[in-house]
């Protein structure tokens, strides 16, 4: 039990989606795979939970939200210089249509299309986490 306490601190997932089950199915993939995870229902929760100083290395953010969707949170995340470097993957339920390609243009890191796999959503938030690691 002493060497525990030597672990690294695990990196921190943030994930922003209006859709409880898929808060619940992503919350448990990703740390079943050793992450840990924090969930916001909108964008609105989730700069508060920011403003709070919650550091996550990668933030996984659904487009379509009601109130404040993901388009209008990652503009609000690259305003703020201490966010500015903080990796961004959009969930957009279109195909690679023009608003995905708004989200890359306004800084987001990639984007995934629903439904993705499993395999798809952990290989982006290991990308994306690492580049912070370093």
């Amino acid at each position: 039990p002493e060497a525990m306490a030597e672990e690294p601190q695990r990196p921190l997932v943030m994930l922003v989606d209006d859709s409880i089950s898929v808060r619940r199915l992503a919350q448990h993939l990703l740390i079943s795979h050793g992450w840990q995870v924090e969930t916001a229902a909108d964008g609105l929760a989730a700069l508060q939970r920011l403003h709070e100083g919650l550091q996550p290395s990668v933030m996984l953010v659904d487009i379509e939200m009601p109130g404040m969707n993901g388009l209008e949170l990652l503009r609000r995340l690259r305003q703020e210089p201490r966010w500015q470097q903080l990796s961004v993957v959009m969930l957009t339920a279109h195909e690679a249509g023009p608003v995905s390609q708004q989200a890359l243009d306004m800084g987001a890191q990639a984007y995934l299309t629903k439904p993705y796999s499993p395999q798809q959503l952990l290989a982006q938030v290991k990308r994306y986490a690492a580049a912070v690691v370093d």
